[in-house]
């Protein structure tokens, strides 16, 4: 989503969407995107090798190397909103779906680049629905991955470590390849400075204007020159890079559990080897 009005401080939540319906807000129709709505849709513009058909935008499909976009081309003045995302990752695979998809509210609007199809070095806001694990080192975690990060204009994405330096906060969402649906709703109050969400085809997306108490004392502000940060983000620390040829610590989990199971297995055939052999000689004893 294209905005210049940001936020000054953000708070991450992940949990699970239930439902769809719900929201008390009011639906903004410019900033949403409806199931059906056929080939055009007002108020958007479409990058790369996105396909649109009558029942979902397709980013991008099961082939390597592809990038796809869908950007609001209306200004987000609204200082207290929730957008609802029905998405869905899939594809013939059992395990590797793409990299991922990303949901922006940012100044940056239709820059291709390498974080999630977008540029780097963003001002703004990113939410990541990371498909695909890029880091075996000290930082990784398991995949899918959700997180957040705020940029502005001179933050660095690592795409090598999944962004673990930069995020704001993040957890481990199944998300991929599921046979229910699957939604992401992320809840932003300018009035309070909060930011939460609840945890590659965009089915439909849709943005309302939400009614939120406006601490007092708290006066209207132009935030068009805010500059964005998290006071909850992640402590900066220096890059760990990958020591080639060594282990990751899932590798050396498995390797661990290969042990484990070849030993018990070595026992139970000892064990059986030793009772036929007892047997037998017991067999031959009253035999004669």
């Amino acid at each position: 989503m294209d905005s210049s009005v940001l936020t000054s401080l953000f708070f991450l939540l992940i949990s699970k969407v239930l439902a769809e319906e719900g929201s008390t807000g009011y639906l903004r129709r410019e900033h949403s995107i409806f199931k059906g709505v056929g080939p055009s849709i007002p108020f958007w513009d479409f990058q790369g090798s996105t396909f649109i058909s009558s029942n979902y935008i397709r980013l991008t499909a099961d082939h390597q190397s592809l990038k796809g976009a869908v950007w609001n081309t209306v200004r987000c003045n609204v200082q207290d909103w929730e957008m609802l995302l029905h998405f869905k990752v899939h594809g013939a695979g059992d395990s590797l779906f793409g990299d991922g998809f990303a949901f922006w509210y940012s100044r940056d609007r239709m820059q291709e680049g390498s974080v999630f199809g977008s540029k780097d070095f963003f001002y703004g806001l990113g939410i990541f629905f990371d498909t695909y694990s890029n880091h075996n080192g000290e930082h990784q975690h398991e995949h899918p991955y959700v997180s957040a990060m705020i940029g502005n204009g001179s933050t660095h994405y690592d795409h090598d470590s999944d962004g673990t330096h930069s995020q704001v906060a993040g957890c481990s969402a199944d998300f991929r390849g599921r046979s229910h649906e699957t939604y992401a709703l992320v809840r932003y109050s300018g009035s309070q400075d909060r930011l939460t969400v609840n945890n590659h085809d965009i089915i439909s997306m849709k943005l309302y204007e939400i009614d939120v108490p406006v601490p007092e004392g708290k006066k209207e502000e132009d935030r068009s020159e805010i500059v964005p940060f998290a006071s909850a983000a992640e402590p900066f620390r220096e890059r760990v890079e990958d020591v080639r040829g060594s282990f990751s610590s899932r590798t050396a989990k498995i390797f661990t559990w290969i042990f484990w199971i070849a030993l018990v297995a070595v026992c139970i055939l000892g064990i059986s080897f030793y009772v036929y052999k007892k047997r037998e000689e017991d067999s031959k004893k009253r035999f004669y």
